[in-house]
């Protein structure tokens, strides 16, 4: 992975982030009226299955936990990656 796709999947990893944190806010003050599944294919009608709201907490509880780690090793792999310019910058201008 490039720096730039490295980035991208930062900032990505930080949005679903925070549309996980988002979402679990909603149920923990009591703001949800309705909560469903909804697909849009691209053959077909649009689908929406309604769904109750503990599972889709329960889902996104986990999901913040995976996409947690994940940004904790993307943001490893910055630095580290930081580290390494650095050396070669500090190398060349030596």
């Amino acid at each position: 992975m490039d720096i730039k796709e490295l980035l991208k999947a930062i900032a990505e990893t930080k949005e679903q982030i925070e549309s996980a944190r988002y979402l679990i806010g909603l149920k923990r003050d009591g703001h949800i009226y309705r909560i469903g599944l909804y697909a849009c294919p691209s053959h077909g009608r649009d689908v929406t299955l309604p769904v109750e709201a503990d599972v889709i907490f329960n889902v996104a509880e986990e999901r913040l936990n995976i996409l947690t780690a994940k940004l904790e090793r993307l943001q490893d792999a910055q630095r580290t990656a930081e580290r390494v310019i650095g050396g070669i910058l500090s190398e060349t201008n030596a």
